[in-house]
C-alpha cells in the first residue's frame, strides 16, 4: 500500500491512497475511517486492488 498526503489551499487535508490487493484495501479502508475520525474534513483519492 502506498500512501501520499498532500495539504490544499483550503487547508483541508487530501490523502492518496493505493491497494494492490483485497489486504491492501481492508487496511486502507480502516486507515480512512480512523483519519477521518480524526479529521472530518480530510479527502481521499484511492485506487483498490482486484
Amino acid at each position: 500500500m502506498t500512501i501520499k498526503t498532500n495539504k490544499k489551499v483550503s487547508g483541508k487535508m487530501e490523502y492518496y491512497i493505493i491497494a494492490g490487493e483485497a489486504s491492501g484495501d481492508l487496511h486502507g479502508s480502516n486507515l480512512m475511517k480512523s483519519l477521518k475520525q480524526k479529521d472530518p474534513n480530510a479527502e481521499f483519492r484511492f485506487w483498490g486492488g482486484i
